[in-house]
């Protein structure tokens, strides 16, 4: 799957924006939920263009299927995504352990029917924000020096 680039918001920002406003409407579990799908688009994107950048896009579909996800939040995925990027993202970002308890929280919403709080929409949407930005900066480094 390749990305395709147009002239507006990427995905990922369109979706964080729908969280938000699924917050603002109080559905707070479904904003949750909302922010996390947008760090996986943001995740599969990077994962995209890091195959690109390191001169194998060959590998990409391969390494999908066995990963079967784009959360960084999974082993995998994350051990993939710091082999490309050169990023130990799990030290780089300081606020990793807090990504860690938003994917927790997501998973509870999900598979156990947990819900959300109101701050703790808010604080998914934060982390997602900043993880956003984490990778965004990430990739800009690494188009001048792959």
């Amino acid at each position: 799957m390749s990305l395709l680039l147009l002239d507006h918001a990427p995905l990922h920002l369109d979706v964080l924006e729908e969280a938000r406003h699924q917050s603002r409407l109080q559905h707070y579990s479904a904003a949750v939920v909302t922010a996390q799908t947008a760090a996986e688009i943001r995740a599969a994107a990077a994962l995209t263009e890091l195959f690109q950048l390191r001169g194998v896009p060959e590998l990409e579909a391969p390494v999908r299927h066995v990963l079967h996800n784009t959360n960084l939040g999974h082993e995998d995925v994350r051990r993939f995504y710091e082999a490309l990027s050169g990023d130990v993202i799990s030290t780089t970002f300081p606020r990793w352990s807090d990504f860690r308890m938003h994917a927790r929280l997501r998973n509870s919403i999900v598979h156990e029917g947990a819900r959300a709080t109101r701050q703790e929409a808010e604080a998914s949407i934060s982390i997602v924000a900043a993880l956003s930005g984490h990778v965004d900066a990430v990739l800009d480094a690494r188009r001048t020096t792959f």
